[in-house]
């Protein structure tokens, strides 16, 4: 009788411990649910930076002083934008440089009739020409037979979007 008893009680017990593991594995699973639930999320309407087309026309390269690390150019730089503003080079910065002059500012609005800007009536075209000096670091280690990459570096200093660095690069 006694060999019953502890069998009954024994069954008894694996009983609880099977329903203990089902309670807990349905406690796991909807706590899971909950967990990982996927809740209603609003999101901003994310509006993309302004764009203008930007452009460089060199015009001189001279005074090539590797004494002074220097040399100088001219060279126009334009813009075309489908807006009024940012007009990018009214900040425009020649960055590397000993000496910036500019001889010639002008903004116009014009037809559009570029093809990067389709769905706007009117472009609005700027265009400046700038004399600058710059610094460079002549390596003169194989006179005669040198080749130089001459960089010049420009920035449009007000507006960001991430990074607003480019460079004219001179071979």
């Amino acid at each position: 009788m006694r060999e019953d008893v502890s069998k009954l009680h024994h069954l008894a017990i694996k009983a609880v411990i099977k329903r203990v593991h089902l309670i807990g594995g349905l406690l796991l699973a909807a706590f899971s649910c909950w967990l990982f639930q996927t809740l209603p999320v609003q999101a901003e309407a994310v509006t993309s930076p302004k764009t203008c087309q930007i452009g460089v026309y060199l015009t001189s390269l001279r005074d090539f002083n590797p004494a002074e690390q220097s040399f100088s150019a001219n060279f126009w730089v334009w813009s075309l934008c489908p807006f009024e503003t940012p007009k990018p080079l009214e900040s425009l910065k020649v960055i590397n440089s000993k000496e910036v002059s500019t001889n010639y500012n002008s903004f116009s609005r014009s037809e559009n009739l570029s093809d990067t800007f389709k769905a706007n009536k009117y472009v609005f075209v700027s265009e400046q020409e700038i004399k600058a000096t710059l610094y460079h670091n002549w390596d003169t280690k194989n006179y005669p037979f040198d080749r130089y990459k001459l960089e010049i570096p420009l920035e449009e200093a007000k507006l960001d979007a991430f990074t607003s660095s480019f460079f004219a690069i001179i071979r």
